[in-house]
């Protein structure tokens, strides 16, 4: 019997802990807290060419920690300018990022003290159109900008109707002050990502969503909550139900 093993095979094995490398030992965390120190300090204080450089080294940590990847940092064209491309491998590529991300990721890093608008949004749709790139990362201090009463407005309603203006082919996420916190406690990036992916494409595809300010799986939780108060759903399994909320889309906000 071959001891060998089908690569496509083999692909299905790997985990998130494979993909990106957690920042798990002591040496490598601090460092990390370092320079998310160093963020949170330029954002109050630092010129702008100190808050801009600060988060763009700080996701250059991150980014760089893909397996199998070459990052690009700082790129100047004779039109644009991208904070960074990051390139897979064609090999060995887990389904998630060969069928949803692509091998090409292009992340634009916006440290300034308010929510990401509606223009910086897209810019970088821009960028993916230009770059050839189906997926974007919006990297930030805050989160992107919502409406009082609609998620369809500003830098959120923004990167929805892209979504759907390009069925599903391109792709903005934004990761932000939070979520750069869950990754010094020893979380997954690439798991991060997924999460946002399946919060974004879920709810789109979901004909029954109101348009609510209140985060999707938050909603969904709720009504477990109302349905376990009425006796609907026995209430031991309401935890069960929560974990798998929070497994496939991240916190509960």
């Amino acid at each position: 019997m071959s001891e060998t093993i089908n690569l496509s095979h083999f692909k299905n094995y790997l985990t998130d802990d494979d993909i990106w490398l957690p920042i798990s030992k002591d040496k490598e965390k601090k460092i990390y807290l370092s320079k998310l120190k160093e963020v949170e300090s330029y954002l109050i204080s630092g010129t702008n060419e100190q808050k801009g450089e600060s988060l763009e080294k700080l996701m250059t940590f991150i980014y760089s920690r893909f397996t199998s990847v070459k990052v690009k940092a700082n790129i100047r064209t004779s039109d644009n300018q991208l904070d960074h491309e990051i390139v897979f491998s064609e090999y060995g590529l887990p389904p998630f990022i060969s069928t949803k991300m692509g091998t090409k990721i292009i992340g634009e890093s916006k440290n300034h003290n308010r929510t990401v608008s509606s223009r910086e949004v897209d810019n970088l749709d821009g960028l993916l159109r230009i770059r050839n790139s189906n997926f974007g990362i919006i990297s930030s201090y805050h989160p992107f900008s919502r409406g009082r009463s609609s998620v369809w407005v500003n830098g959120e309603g923004k990167r929805r109707k892209l979504a759907l203006l390009s069925d599903y082919r391109r792709i903005i996420i934004g990761i932000h002050y939070k979520d750069l916190l869950r990754l010094s406690e020893g979380e997954n990036f690439y798991t991060i990502i997924q999460q946002k992916y399946n919060l974004l494409i879920d709810e789109l595809a979901d004909d029954y969503v109101e348009d609510s300010i209140s985060h999707y799986h938050k909603r969904i939780y709720e009504s477990f909550e109302d349905l376990s108060k009425k006796g609907i759903i026995p209430q031991d399994h309401l935890i069960t139900y929560k974990n798998n909320l929070i497994t496939k889309y991240g916190p509960l906000k």
